[in-house]
C-alpha cells in the first residue's frame, strides 16, 4: 500500500515535491484494487491458497499483489498477479529507499517464485506436490481448462442409493461416480462418460454409462455405475444376486459376484481434457457390494 507524499502542510493538507496540495487525508493506492474476480479466483486457486513466497497455508489471510504495480505500468492479469500472505504482503512495502536495509523483490523473481509454486500444486493436485512439472503462471488459465475434469468413486454420501428389491428379504445397492468440474468460471460441456474395459474380460466394450452432460463451474453430477442385490440380513437370507450389473446405456454387462474386477472409466468433455481413473468392483463376504479406487 503506497501513500503519495512528500510533506504535510497543517493548513492544506499533504504537499508533493511539486507543491500540488492533495486532501488532508492521503491518497491511498491498494494491490488488491483492479484485480478482477475472476483473476483473484484463478490465483487462489492455482496456489492452493498458500503464500507464494513463505509456501504457508493461509486459508483467508491471503491477498493478490501487482508485481508490478498499476502506477508503474502494471496490468490486472494473471500473469501480473503473485498471491501472498499478510506478512510476505508487508515486506512487498517495507523498503525505504532513502535509507535502503535488505534486499527488495525484483518482479523477475517474484514471477519465478510464483510459477514454481504453481508447478507444485499443479503437479500434486489434492496435495501440495515437492517436484516441479511443466506450468507457468501464463499457462494458469490454460491448465483449468485442461484439467476442470475428475472422475472419483465411493461408498457414502451421494455415491449410493439403495432400492427395495422383489422380496422382503432382499434389497439393490447402486454406486455411482461423481463427475466434478474443477474450473471457477466456465462450465463443461457435451461431457460423456465411458467404461473403456472390465477386467477379467467377459464382455468387449467400451460401453457409455452417460452423455451430453453440462456441468456448472464448481459443481458435480453423480453417474450410476453398476447395481446388485443383497441380502438384508445374510443370517436369515445369505444369498445375494450371483451377478452385478453394469449400467450402461445400451448392452448391459453382468460381471460375476464372485470374482473381483478392475474397470477403467474415461470422461471426456468438448471443453476439457479427459480424466481417466481405475477403479476395483467385488463383494465382500458379508455379501455387500464394494468398490475401491486403484
Amino acid at each position: 500500500m503506497t501513500i503519495h507524499s512528500r510533506s504535510f502542510d497543517t493548513q492544506n493538507g499533504f504537499r508533493d515535491k511539486e507543491g500540488e496540495v492533495w486532501p488532508t487525508q492521503p491518497r491511498i493506492v491498494g494491490d488488491e484494487m483492479g484485480f478482477p474476480e475472476a483473476v483473484k479466483t484463478k490465483a487462489l486457486i492455482a496456489c492452493a491458497r498458500h503464500c507464494c513466497l513463505c509456501r504457508q497455508h493461509k486459508g483467508l489471510k491471503i491477498e493478490c499483489h501487482h508485481i508490478v504495480q498499476k502506477s508503474e505500468g502494471g496490468d490486472d492479469t494473471l500473469e501480473n498477479c503473485i498471491p501472498l500472505c499478510f506478512d510476505c504482503h508487508a515486506d512487498m512495502r517495507s523498503i525505504d529507499h532513502r535509507h535502503p536495509r535488505g534486499t527488495k523483490y525484483t518482479p523477475q523473481e517474484l514471477i519465478q517464485r510464483r510459477d514454481a509454486w504453481y508447478r507444485q500444486v499443479i503437479s500434486a493436485g489434492d496435495e501440495v506436490a515437492q517436484t516441479d512439472s511443466e506450468i507457468t503462471a501464463r499457462d494458469a488459465e490454460k491448465s483449468f481448462d485442461q484439467y476442470a475434469l475428475r472422475v472419483e468413486a465411493g461408498e457414502t454420501g451421494g455415491f449410493f442409493e439403495t432400492r427395495r428389491a422383489g422380496n422382503f428379504y432382499t434389497h439393490t445397492r447402486i454406486l455411482k461416480l461423481k463427475i466434478t468440474n474443477l474450473h471457477p468460471i466456465d462450465p463443461i460441456v457435451g461431457c460423456k462418460v465411458h467404461l473403456l474395459d472390465i477386467v477379467p474380460r467377459e464382455y468387449d466394450g467400451p460401453w457409455i454409462l452417460a452423455e451430453d452432460l453440462e456441468i456448472a463451474a464448481g459443481d458435480y453430477k453423480f453417474v450410476p455405475l453398476v447395481s446388485y442385490t443383497e441380502a438384508d440380513n445374510v443370517r436369515i437370507s445369505p444369498y445375494g444376486d450371483s451377478f452385478m450389473e453394469i449400467l450402461a446405456n445400451k448392452n448391459r454387462p453382468l460381471p460375476s459376484a464372485d470374482s473381483q474386477h478392475v474397470l477403467t472409466i474415461r470422461a471426456t468433455a468438448l471443453n476439457a481434457r479427459f480424466f481417466e481413473m481405475s477403479c476395483q468392483l467385488w463383494v465382500d463376504e458379508d455379501g455387500r457390494l464394494r468398490i475401491a479406487t486403484v
